[in-house]
Formats: C-alpha cells, sequence, structure tokens
C-alpha cells in the first residue's frame, strides 16, 4: 500500500487521456510522479472519436504523433449520418501557414479514446511510468511544503505524499470539489453518440 516514505514530486488523479499526457510529459523532464486511477483498467469503450489540431501538436511535442496517425488517421472528409440520411459533411482543412518551415503541420486525427489511451500508455511505460490501477483518491492536505493526499484500494487506506497534487478526473472531480473550485456548466436535455458503421462511415445515432 502506498506509504509517505518515497516522495514525488506529482502526484495526478485520473489515467484518462489528460492525466496520460501530462505523465508522459512530466516523466520526459525527468521528474518523480504517481498516476493514480480508481477503474480496473483502461477503457474499453470511447467517449470520443478523434483529437484536435492542438492536440497533434501536442503529440508531437511527446515525439509518438506518428503512432497516432497510424493507428488512426488524418481525415479529410467525414460524413454523419442518420439512417440513410446525411446530417452533415464536414472537412478537414489543413491549417496554412501557422508552422515555420520544416516544422509539424497540425492534423486531426480520427482515433478511438480506448486506443488514444492505449497508446498513451504504452509511451509511459517507456518513459519508466505505470498506471496504478484500483487506487481510488479520497482527501488531501497540504502545507507550504507538501501534499498529503489519502487513497484506497480494497479497502485498505493509505498516503501518498508529494510536491504538487493535479487532478485529471474531469467534471466530477473529487479533487477539485475538496478545494472548494467551482465547474460551471449545463447538462443537454439530448445526447448523440457516433459508431463507426461496417462501412468505416461515421454515424450519428439519436435517442
Amino acid at each position: 500500500m502506498p506509504n509517505t516514505k518515497h516522495p514525488v514530486n506529482v502526484l495526478i488523479v485520473g489515467a484518462g487521456p489528460v492525466g496520460l499526457a501530462l505523465a508522459c510529459h512530466l516523466r520526459r523532464l525527468g521528474l518523480s510522479i504517481r498516476l493514480i486511477e480508481k477503474r480496473t483498467g483502461p477503457s474499453e469503450h470511447s467517449k470520443a472519436i478523434g483529437l484536435q489540431y492542438r492536440v497533434s501538436e501536442i503529440l508531437a511535442r511527446l515525439g509518438i504523433v506518428d503512432r497516432f496517425i497510424a493507428r488512426g488517421g488524418s481525415p479529410t472528409t467525414v460524413n454523419i449520418h442518420a439512417g440513410h440520411e446525411r446530417l452533415l459533411r464536414h472537412r478537414f482543412l489543413a491549417p496554412i501557414g501557422v508552422s515555420g518551415r520544416g516544422a509539424f503541420e497540425p492534423k486531426a486525427i480520427v482515433l478511438p479514446q480506448a486506443d488514444t489511451e492505449a497508446l498513451l500508455i504504452e509511451h509511459l511505460k517507456e518513459l519508466g511510468g505505470i498506471v496504478e490501477w484500483q487506487l481510488e483518491f479520497l482527501a488531501y492536505t497540504q502545507d507550504a511544503g507538501r501534499v498529503v493526499a489519502t487513497v484506497r484500494r480494497s479497502d485498505v487506506d493509505g498516503t501518498i505524499e508529494s510536491q504538487w497534487l493535479v487532478s485529471c478526473e474531469g467534471a466530477h472531480s473529487v479533487v477539485r470539489k475538496q478545494a472548494g473550485v467551482s465547474f460551471d456548466g449545463k447538462t443537454y436535455p439530448r445526447w448523440a453518440r457516433c459508431v463507426r458503421s461496417p462501412s468505416s462511415t461515421m454515424r450519428l445515432l439519436q435517442a
């Protein structure tokens, strides 16, 4: 069980794409980290189907953008359908004049979130880091020089000491709530999800 005998530079809570990318970046900088996640393992389903242009730049800085392009590809056009009716045709136009000569040109990448996480987990392992699954963040205390987080695995509590605590838990962040930081937003009554059809055409299914 984790304890305060071996403090780290940064404790990251949440092993989604944001937490994983941050962990990779910090390891490349030579910082010691711990990345904890209360889920039992990597995602098997996708909450998103693509990466924006700016994300491709970040992946290029990490040195792994080619892996993402090879796995998912960079689209030129995506069609969204409901049944046999095409609702939307979206063209991905390459940015012009935003990169210097010989610099990486930002790209949109179509890739399920589960694949995104898998590639980031693979890179994190290459950098000597791991995801500590089934380790739940409960609470934290702090002073001028450290943060002490209380965590739980299998009903056994422990602590992790770090210089910094970073929440990558999403909208329902436990860290954010305990810190008293608000999250302004609203829920829309209608929802939609995208799946890939047998013909590899993106289709929009509405409830």
